[in-house]
């Protein structure tokens, strides 16, 4: 799992932990501690607090801080072993990794442990590690933790903002430098919760930017308590109002694709300084979704999502990496063009590792 260790930079531990409004923590726990630098910060606000650091990597131990208590192993099992010894944290702090999980690496999914709340999960594993953090917080606790911006925005994971909405507090969203983890660029939030019930106060959401002497909070909203607990943790914007087009996703997929048959326009990389085009591959089938001369085709997934291209075939198949929005004359592509920066749409490109758009995104655009 190192290949998703990317570690929270001293200043934004201490900024994030300072944002907190969580009193006497005698106990704080990492089980993700990597660097400790979370723990690090939290010690220097709390200076009485016992800490426990957890990693699978044994070699992060040499950060221990003085008097702490580490352990090596997968922090869900330290989390089932917490609750059987009845142990429980005032402070849960964690930058878990982010990506996908192998079917025999997802420890929770297939548990039956009646414990773990299966509508928490799902194939990722920083959802897994969200269940074991949320597993050692005591009632009345604190959690904070640094997740991918899909969490907080993306479609398929508003399930599970609606559980978490209604059965716990959430406090504040803050939206992290896209710097803050090198030349990743990978896009993350930071969310404060407590493990309490929901209050009716409007939850605030912040962007963090850099500052000469650090990091400063700008509030972006404040998102009603009805929307956090329907998962719409950002609100809903108002003045966007879904459109009427004709728009939807191909259906082929590449383990379809062939040496020679039908062409297919396929998701492709927009090189420096030319214009970006769908690659063509090709397939046996003459089944899936078609686009005609004219339509818009969109890149879907991959370094150059977002990206969109006017049609020149008479009829060609799409594979489920692309989004067609059927032809509707100039005035449609006039207003693509307003709402475009070089071709790329502006709007939301969700992802760590891969990037994506969705088609709800889309159909919020004035089009």
């Amino acid at each position: 799992m190192k290949k998703y260790a990317f570690y929270t930079p001293v200043q934004v531990a201490d900024f994030l932990i300072e944002m907190m409004d969580c009193t006497d923590c005698q106990n704080i726990i990492d089980i993700c501690c990597g660097s400790w630098n979370l723990l690090r910060s939290a010690k220097k606000y709390f200076p009485n607090a016992h800490i426990t650091g957890v990693d699978v990597d044994g070699e992060v131990e040499r950060f221990k801080l003085e008097n702490a208590d580490f352990y090596k192993g997968d922090g869900r099992d330290f989390a089932l072993d917490c609750i059987n010894e009845s142990q429980k944290y005032d402070l849960v702090l964690s930058n878990p990794p982010f990506g996908y999980l192998e079917e025999g690496m997802r420890l929770y999914a297939y548990s039956n442990d009646c414990r773990i709340d299966k509508k928490l999960i799902n194939k990722r594993y920083e959802n897994e590690m969200l269940q074991a953090n949320l597993l050692l917080a005591k009632q009345g606790g604190s959690l904070l933790f640094i997740l991918p911006s899909t969490f907080i925005e993306g479609i398929s994971n508003k399930k599970i903002r609606m559980v978490l909405g209604k059965q716990y507090n959430i406090c504040s969203l803050f939206q992290l430098p896209k710097d803050i983890f090198g030349m990743s660029g990978i896009s993350t939030w930071a969310m404060y919760l407590k493990n309490t019930q929901p209050d009716n106060r409007c939850v605030h959401v912040y962007r963090i930017e850099h500052a000469e002497d650090g990091y400063i909070r700008k509030e972006i909203k404040s998102v009603s308590r009805k929307y956090i607990k329907n998962g719409d943790w950002l609100g809903v914007n108002k003045e966007h109002k879904k459109n009427s087009l004709n728009i939807y996703r191909g259906n082929l997929h590449s383990k379809e694709f062939s040496d020679d048959g039908n062409r297919v326009l396929h998701c492709g990389v927009c090189e420096s300084g030319k214009a970006w085009k769908p690659s063509v591959r090709f397939c046996h089938t003459n089944a899936g979704k078609k686009a005609k001369r004219g339509d818009i085709i969109i890149n879907r997934i991959g370094k150059s999502a977002g990206y969109w291209y006017i049609n020149e075939e008479e009829e060609i198949l799409v594979s489920d990496c692309i989004i067609v929005i059927k032809s509707e004359g100039d005035s449609l592509i006039k207003s693509l063009i307003e709402q475009s920066d070089h071709h790329r749409l502006r709007i939301p490109i969700y992802g760590t590792t891969t990037q994506y758009i969705t088609v709800e995104d889309i159909k919020k655009l004035d089009l």
